[in-house]
């Protein structure tokens, strides 16, 4: 089934429009997709997973198969990796073959030093595993498929 299971998912809307965004009051991540190709949106935080740890928002860039968690946060940056992780733990196995990215915004600018932890350093190898990558940014984070 696959990635079938989120897509027809009540929490997931997919669209052609060219830009996505996922926000709070204090932050943003921005998706642009200037060719207008399909992508999906997936509340994951008390919608698609309603228990545990998890991420904001997934959205999928259906053709090119790269699937992109969202995490907005204050300056917590070792909780949102921690909660992406999660995430991928309980749905990476239903987006086989496609690219996984993590995307963390935040409201405050963490302590440099935090890429450098075991676990994030794990966790970004096991993105790269993956054909996908990690980012961090403060207040706004924007890119295009």
């Amino acid at each position: 089934m696959g990635y079938e299971r989120i897509r027809e998912h009540d929490s997931t809307e997919c669209g052609r429009h060219n830009v996505f965004v996922v926000n709070d009051k204090e932050s943003e991540y921005r998706l642009k997709n200037p060719a207008n190709k399909e992508i999906c949106r997936t509340e994951i935080d008390n919608c698609y997973i309603n228990q545990g740890k998890r991420c904001d928002c997934l959205l999928v860039a259906c053709e090119a198969q790269n699937a992109y968690f969202v995490e907005l946060k204050g300056s917590d940056f070792r909780h949102a990796i921690k909660q992406i992780d999660e995430t991928v733990n309980r749905i990476g196995g239903d987006l086989d073959g496609f690219g996984l990215f993590a995307r963390v915004v935040l409201t405050k600018s963490p302590t440099p030093h935090l890429r450098n932890i075991p676990d994030v350093l794990k966790f970004e190898k096991r993105l790269k595993q993956r054909g996908g990558d990690l980012k961090m940014k403060t207040i706004l984070l924007v890119e295009s498929v």
